[in-house]
């Protein structure tokens, strides 16, 4: 273990070994930190915050902060942090309220870049890349692997599905289907986010399956209920199409719909 002489660390943290806190680092006392976790200078973790192992948290995050919520009244909720994620300058993350399970949580293996913010009651799966100044709401949830761009506002009870791709500067209003690239202001579907399945090891066939999915989800002339249920009932349909469509079905705040016009354009 290496604790800078200039941080400030309750006697009541849990610290395991091989931890590493920099200078004029702040940990609070119910904080817990897994083995071989890198806490760099002036990072202050607060509140009942847990972190696992072979985490890098850069210098100025501030972890475990109270909700950004007039509803709460310092009950002692907590946030959650898995392993090997990578944290850098000026992240912020609360910890959760009391209106549901009372945890924020962050998986294992993510990359959240500067100035990112996890609000209160988020869940962030695995291996998710989040790029500067993204700003969540209270109760989003992002699914593995998804990539967000930068500068990206997101709702409050948003769900971000997997392998889904959102582009830069783009506000995200509604839930956004996995396995496509989503953007703009309004936000809309654009395509099958072929780079990032290939990135995460999917084959050309399970590729193509998606893509014929979203060809009949998005580029049909029928409405959009009707693509969904004659793709729901094709014969073979593929794990992964068979996740998209129970995407569709379960979801509560809607999808970001069709951009028709700019399908036309790529088309012609």
């Amino acid at each position: 273990m290496s604790i800078h002489p200039t941080a400030i660390i309750d006697k009541r943290a849990e610290l395991d070994s091989g931890v590493s806190v920099g200078p004029f680092a702040t940990i609070g006392p119910k904080v817990k930190i897994g083995k071989d976790t890198e806490i760099a200078g002036n990072v202050i973790i607060t509140g009942n915050t847990t972190i696992g192992k072979n985490n890098r948290i850069y210098p100025f995050a501030f972890l475990g902060t109270d909700p950004q919520d007039v509803n709460y009244h310092g009950e002692d909720t907590r946030l959650e942090i898995g392993d090997e994620n990578i944290i850098r300058e000026y992240v912020t993350m609360s910890v959760a309220t009391t209106k549901y399970d009372w945890v924020t949580k962050v998986g294992n293996r993510n990359f959240i870049m500067s100035y990112c913010h996890v609000a209160h009651d988020c869940e962030i799966g695995d291996i998710t890349v989040l790029a500067n100044t993204l700003n969540m709401s209270g109760h989003v949830r992002l699914e593995d692997g998804c990539v967000i761009g930068g500068i990206v506002g997101v709702h409050q009870f948003v769900t971000i599905g997997k392998f889904s791709f959102i582009g830069g500067l783009s506000r995200i209003t509604q839930d956004v289907p996995p396995f496509l690239v989503t953007e703009g202001n309004h936000a809309r579907v654009r395509c099958v986010n072929t780079v990032g399945l290939r990135r995460n090891s999917f084959d050309e066939q399970r590729i193509q399956a998606i893509e014929d999915a979203f060809k009949l989800l998005y580029l049909s002339d029928e409405p959009f209920s009707e693509s969904l249920q004659e793709l729901e009932h094709q014969p073979n349909i593929t794990p992964d199409v068979e996740y998209l469509v129970q995407f569709f079905r379960n979801t509560a705040a809607g999808c970001h719909g069709r951009a028709r016009e700019s399908f036309r354009r790529r088309k012609s």
